[in-house]
């Protein structure tokens, strides 16, 4: 009871999961909103998004991947960016401009006993530079945060050799 009373203490004290609903097979953390009362459920949401990316991802030959590189750009947790490391490629990267979400991303993948296949690194888009070009960017649900959509977009365009 102690041991499942601590769980329960380390996952709350990380804050709200409202973008991510991480699993070990065991134990699920994450927040489901009732859309009935007009709140975005925003785990469907990337459920959605994360389907579609894993599809178009997958139809690159495995034999090709592991040559590959990706850029989570805006990743988060790092939730994304785990599951597009699951795809094996040669190396996954995951920058957030919040320093305190990646590190909520880094302990709750501890706690859950994880093991994270990806680095991660605090930057903004516009503090991309020449070391974080990938072959693959992907951003999901990020521009439309920025201050400047069309600027930050051409920055994306810059930073991944092959595909956005």
């Amino acid at each position: 009871m102690i041991k499942k009373n601590k769980l329960a203490l380390d996952i709350n004290s990380l804050g709200r999961f409202s973008m991510s609903n991480w699993s070990n097979g065991k134990i699920s953390v994450g927040e489901i909103r009732d859309s009935k009362k007009g709140n975005a459920d925003w785990i469907k949401v990337k459920e959605f998004g994360l389907k579609n990316i894993m599809n178009f991802l997958n139809k690159i030959p495995p034999i090709k991947r592991k040559q590959m590189t990706l850029h989570d750009v805006g990743c988060n947790d790092g939730f994304l960016t785990e599951k597009f490391a699951s795809l094996k490629f040669k190396k996954v990267l995951g920058s957030e401009p919040r320093s305190s979400t990646i590190l909520r991303g880094k302990k709750i993948r501890k706690i859950l006993k994880i093991k994270s296949k990806s680095k991660y690194f605090c930057k903004t888009i516009e503090g991309i530079g020449r070391d974080f070009h990938t072959d693959i960017v992907v951003s999901s649900g990020v521009l439309h945060h920025t201050e400047d959509v069309v600027n930050n977009f051409k920055k994306l365009l810059k930073i991944s050799k092959k595909i956005l």
